[in-house]
């Protein structure tokens, strides 16, 4: 049996959005979509059985018709409405209950198209969600984009390595290109050690540059050779960097920061820059988890 994918909808643009890429990367991932819509009710408003008569007819309300356009694709998939104090956490509760392998929102309607931007439920659970998180860029199903050019984040760390192994796996499964983006920040000497900063800014700008090289060419190699992949090093902020160029993508795949729980995604400053700016859909992955679902070669 396949692993969950949750697609979070409404009725909108921008839950569009959502299932054109969550449906895409169903298909990627091997999972299962579960189309789902969150109801905010107060605890305790209605009784089980009056919550459970309006959720189902919620689900067959306003999820029938979107429902059927992923089964041409997924026939096994399944829709529900779920309902919690919060949207956020009526999507958090259902990724549990699941245990999905990801999440897919749409971004907010208060953004600009062609851009990335969560709203209130998004940002929640990229803060803790216990699964893979993705926001699709605005104007996604509009502008009917195929997941074509996917890059990932490279750094070296194991998070950035789950990463890698899940945009491999899309790639693979898309026919799409893959680019591998590692960045060598500026040196700041207000950042620099004292007996560091005794040297020439030049030479401590090339070994970062030389150290991030080598980073990127180990992440090469772990790509497979009938996959058509290339690198970039990137020069600046790390965030500004990936958003520069996230107009050449379809879809960027970065890891959670280093520190926090494990199994739970957690977006750091840079993921942060990302997901407020970048011009293509955005994936990011939870730490700790095992890289079963996103291993290359499954």
């Amino acid at each position: 049996m396949s692993e969950s994918l949750i697609i979070g909808f409404e009725d909108t643009a921008e839950g569009r959005d959502a299932v054109a890429l969550g449906t895409q990367l169903a298909v990627a991932l091997a999972a299962t979509p579960l189309l789902a819509n969150a109801v905010t009710l107060p605890e305790g408003v209605l009784s089980v059985q009056e919550l459970d008569a309006a959720l189902k007819a919620v689900a067959a309300g306003q999820l029938e018709a979107p429902l059927g356009g992923i089964k041409q694709l997924h026939p096994e998939a399944q829709a529900v409405a779920v309902s919690a104090g919060s949207a956020a956490r009526a999507l958090h509760d259902l990724a549990e209950q699941r245990e999905a392998i990801a999440t897919v929102v749409g971004s907010t309607d208060r953004g600009p198209l062609g851009r990335v931007l969560p709203g209130s439920t998004a940002e929640r659970l990229l803060h803790g969600a216990p699964c893979a998180i993705a926001v699709a860029e605005r104007g996604f199903a509009e502008q009917e984009r195929r997941l074509l050019r996917v890059g990932v984040a490279c750094d070296g760390t194991r998070e950035a390595d789950l990463a890698l192994k899940a945009a491999v796996k899309i790639a693979r499964a898309c026919n799409s290109t893959l680019d591998l983006l590692s960045i060598a920040q500026t040196v700041d000497l207000a950042y620099v050690p004292a007996a560091v900063a005794m040297m020439p800014l030049s030479e401590l700008q090339a070994t970062e540059k030389r150290r991030m090289r080598e980073k990127l060419d180990r992440a090469l190699n772990q790509v497979p050779d009938e996959l058509p992949a290339h690198g970039q090093l990137l020069i600046g902020a790390p965030g500004a960097a990936l958003v520069d160029v996230s107009e050449e993508f379809d879809l960027i795949v970065v890891g959670s920061r280093g520190y926090g729980p494990l199994r739970r995604t957690l977006i750091g400053s840079t993921s942060r820059h990302l997901f407020s700016s970048a011009q293509c859909s955005v994936l990011a992955m939870p730490r700790g988890i095992d890289p079963g679902p996103f291993a290359v070669g499954d």
